[in-house]
C-alpha cells in the first residue's frame, strides 16, 4: 500500500513536468531490459492511468529493490525508486 502511494504521488508529480523535461525517460524496450537485466526486476502490478499511460510497479523479491514506472508504450519513466520491496495479500492493510 506504502509503494503503491508513493507510486501514485510520483506519477502525479511526472504528469505536472514536460516529457522533455523528464530525465529518467527512455524507450520502453531500453527501461524494460535495464529493470530486468540489471536489476532482476519483474512487473508486480500495473494500471492503466485515465490518460491513457501505464503505471508499473517492479520489484526484486530478493533484493527488496523496486521501481515505479510511467509509460506512455513507446517512451517510459521511472518516477521512483527504493527498497523494502514486499508483496501484501490483496485484502491485507498493511
Amino acid at each position: 500500500m506504502r509503494i503503491m502511494i508513493a507510486a501514485l504521488a510520483a506519477l502525479a508529480a511526472l504528469l505536472a513536468v514536460p516529457a522533455a523535461a523528464a530525465p529518467n525517460c527512455a524507450s520502453a524496450a531500453d527501461v524494460v531490459s535495464i529493470l530486468s537485466q540489471r536489476y532482476g526486476e519483474s512487473v508486480a502490478m500495473s494500471g492503466a492511468s485515465m490518460s491513457g499511460g501505464l503505471l508499473q510497479i517492479w520489484g526484486n523479491d530478493d533484493t527488496g529493490s523496486w521501481t515505479a514506472t510511467v509509460s506512455n508504450g513507446e517512451i517510459t519513466c521511472i518516477v521512483a525508486q527504493g527498497d523494502g520491496f514486499t508483496v501484501n495479500p490483496r485484502g491485507d492493510p498493511a
